[in-house]
């Protein structure tokens, strides 16, 4: 799969043997995806353990597969209309240090949803504060929670969420647990225990700027006015059951940091952030981190972009939605080994190459390049441009950075001239 990004299994087999075999493999209900996810979460658990902070990232895809028809168990994602588009939801647990170099995969959820029948609001909220926490869709955040807890991480691990992740129970389940969180902030909540302000907003409207600084996003830098509160948020009223019976629910206290924009570049929306912490804050300095952990929250999009834009899983087809997971899944691993290597040539330019590709690779690589055998060992910065020259980038001055689907053409043509080449030293 890694050789043959966005490949159909027919395609990436050496031969109709040999795809017969990997159908089947999918196809049976004994292979364990989980012994599959094993060793890559194994590496990961040691990648994670080199670092002093890491952040596990959560947030949800839709996959599209509207038009596999004949495909069993695909549920629904989206209305247009009166028409329901199918497909699968896919939310996983991408951990990533706090340069941005993605470290790997601790979970892959992946799941279709029933499409429930449109009633009144008030039947809605009536449905809803009913249900229990572990029977709704965003259960996903604290599962998010429980898989990083279940490998024993000793590294500090602090998870980070957009504005989906901003609701009373993953607080609650937060402070309960006592694990961090930089999230995205949903809603203007009320406050409690503040006799001068109700809700958030009007409690930040209040304070005065402290600071303004520069922050990241997809890679433009943004001229922003900071603010900072501490607030109390009041237990929840809803009637449905907790995830521990025995727990009582309680006021949750968290810190509020406002990342506002004055004048956007042209053409662009102010940028206006809520951003909310259980993180004990005392400095301009950690504030300011806190930020910049937030603006890494846009790795996971990239990865995403590789999953369905280099790997094609959207294209898939199958005759179940089962199959069709055990794919992503797998698949969500090369795209991890993907990113992360279009990633390592810009936070290790210098390193040598040898370190991540192999010397037949690279000889492979310069031969085809530059028509003559490889004198040293290039650095990583110079293997990834030419990998990227191999997937038509043309290394202009005034070109930026080859992305990660230029990065994995190249990738995928140095697979064959590697084999190639392995082939001439072989036969001559």
């Amino acid at each position: 799969m890694s050789s043959h990004p966005g490949e159909s299994i027919s395609r990436m087999s050496q031969n109709e043997h040999e795809a017969k075999a990997n159908y089947r493999l999918i196809a049976n209900n004994n292979f364990d995806i989980g012994e599959v996810m094993q060793s890559h979460t194994e590496k990961t658990k040691e990648r994670i353990e080199k670092e002093e902070v890491v952040l596990a990232i959560q947030d949800t895809s839709y996959l599209n597969y509207d038009g596999h028809e004949k495909t069993v168990g695909l549920g629904h994602i989206a209305t247009r209309g009166k028409y329901n588009v199918q497909g699968l939801l896919y939310h996983p647990q991408f951990i990533i240090n706090t340069e941005g170099v993605p470290l790997g995969l601790l979970n892959q959820k992946i799941w279709s949803r029933e499409k429930h029948e449109k009633v009144s609001r008030s039947e809605d909220w009536q449905r809803n504060n009913e249900t229990k926490i572990e029977d709704k869709e965003s259960y996903k955040w604290l599962d998010g929670i429980n898989a990083v807890d279940d490998f024993s991480l000793k590294t500090r691990t602090v998870h980070v969420g957009d504005r989906e992740s901003d609701f009373y129970f993953f607080h609650f389940y937060a402070q309960e647990k006592s694990r961090e969180y930089v999230v995205r902030a949903r809603y203007n909540r009320r406050i409690k225990g503040d006799k001068d302000f109700r809700l958030i907003e009007d409690k930040l409207a209040s304070k005065e700027i402290l600071y303004s600084t520069e922050v990241m996003v997809k890679n433009q830098k943004r001229i922003v006015d900071v603010k900072y509160c501490n607030v109390k948020i009041p237990k929840t009223k809803c009637t449905y059951l907790s995830v521990n019976s025995e727990w009582t629910f309680k006021d949750v206290t968290i810190n509020v940091i406002e990342v506002k924009e004055k004048n956007p570049p042209h053409g662009k929306a102010p940028l206006h952030w809520t951003l909310i912490t259980n993180i004990d804050i005392e400095t301009k300095e950690e504030i300011q981190e806190k930020i910049k952990w937030y603006t890494l929250r846009w790795k996971i999009e990239e990865y995403f972009k590789v999953l369905k834009s280099v790997l094609k899983v959207e294209n898939l087809r199958f005759s179940t939605a089962d199959k069709i997971i055990k794919m992503v899944q797998m698949l969500g691993i090369v795209a991890y080994r993907i990113f992360h290597l279009t990633v390592m040539s810009r936070h290790e330019p210098d390193k040598k190459a040898n370190c991540i590709l192999s010397l037949h690779e690279l000889e492979a690589i310069h031969l085809s390049l530059f028509h003559e055998k490889l004198k040293e060992i290039p650095s990583i910065q110079e293997a990834f441009i030419n990998i990227a020259r191999l997937g038509g980038y043309l290394n202009r001055k005034s070109d930026p950075p080859p992305g990660v689907i230029v990065m994995a053409r190249g990738w995928e043509k140095l697979q064959i001239l590697n084999e190639a080449y392995a082939m001439f030293k072989t036969y001559g």
